[in-house]
């Protein structure tokens, strides 16, 4: 009952007061590659930067690809990015299935780097795309295949905890429809960033317009909700297995994170063999939107220290 008096709430604020944002010129297009995991999967991954150590680029929940703008140019002079769309977001494929688990995203992301042979790669995670990452690695390990030399993980969701609300009101089948019903996907991408972000200036017409893109393309609705439904939070298994993952490994967290507790972020870099902590003081859960300057700055310096 509090999440349908929540998406009440939020339904007739939207009815009220949501606008949408203003129109913004896209940006030049970068090369893209695609991997064929399956007959009915597609991974779109956007490419860009010079010759150098690969970087895998995995986003959070509900995002895509083009989460990482803003820190992209400030890094591309040092590797080569892989700028991944998840199973089900960004421009990946959308199918009718129900295996949207964090493990297969990680079957998928493992299998994406044994195809490109992406050796030596740096797989950088933000919060679902955390967990992913840190699955990802251990799947690699275990396969024998071409290992990571890095992590970068931000925010990365890797302990159990509660879900945010912005993903359990989409597990209840009555609220997420309403959801649906009533609410733009302008209004729905604004309502979560203003949740998610500490540093408010961030949240522009151009980086709603940036969320809103893929909200409602064909495939979406179905794709946010089964994958809302397979995150399971209370499962021990991504934070049972740290010890494995035994790559040189960055944390950084948002000091102000709203969504997982910043105490978790001094909790892994305790438990990882190989790890070290970045603070970003200006930021909640999206650090490299909100402060991308020095996000890049901490990740440039990690890659430095790689052997």
């Amino acid at each position: 009952m509090a999440l349908l008096g929540t998406v009440c709430a939020v339904s007739s604020v939207a009815c009220a007061t949501s606008r949408q944002p203003s129109a913004v010129s896209p940006a030049a297009p970068l090369p893209s590659c695609s991997f064929q995991y399956s007959s009915d999967v597609t991974i779109h991954c956007v490419v860009d930067g010079q010759s150098g150590p690969p970087l895998v680029f995995l986003h959070g929940f509900g995002t895509s690809s083009e989460t990482w703008q803003d820190i992209r140019p400030l890094i591309n002079h040092h590797g080569s990015l892989y700028l991944v769309d998840l199973k089900g977001f960004g421009l990946s494929s959308k199918p009718k299935d129900s295996n949207y688990t964090p493990d297969e995203q990680a079957n998928i992301v493992a299998a994406l780097i044994r195809h490109h042979n992406l050796r030596d790669c740096v797989l950088v995670g933000h919060s679902y795309g955390g967990g992913i990452a840190v699955l990802a690695y251990r799947k690699l390990k275990a396969q024998r295949g071409p290992m990571p030399k890095g992590l970068v993980l931000i925010d990365p969701a890797v302990y159990p905890q509660k879900l945010p609300s912005y993903i359990a009101m989409l597990r209840r089948p009555v609220v997420n429809r309403l959801i649906f019903l009533f609410t733009s996907s302008s209004f729905r991408a604004r309502y979560t960033l203003n949740r998610v972000f500490y540093n408010k200036g961030a949240i522009t017409p151009e980086r709603v317009a940036r969320y809103t893109r893929f909200l409602d393309v064909p495939g979406a609705r179905h794709s946010f909700v089964a994958a809302a439904r397979q995150i399971d939070m209370s499962d021990p298994e991504t934070s049972a297995h740290l010890a494995e993952v035994d790559g040189r490994t960055l944390v950084i967290w948002g000091a102000h994170d709203p969504v997982i507790a910043v105490s978790q972020g001094h909790r892994l870099r305790d438990e990882l063999p190989h790890a070290s902590l970045v603070l970003a003081q200006g930021s909640g859960h999206v650090p490299h939107e909100e402060e991308p300057e020095p996000v890049a700055a901490a990740i440039l310096e990690f890659l430095r220290t790689l052997p």
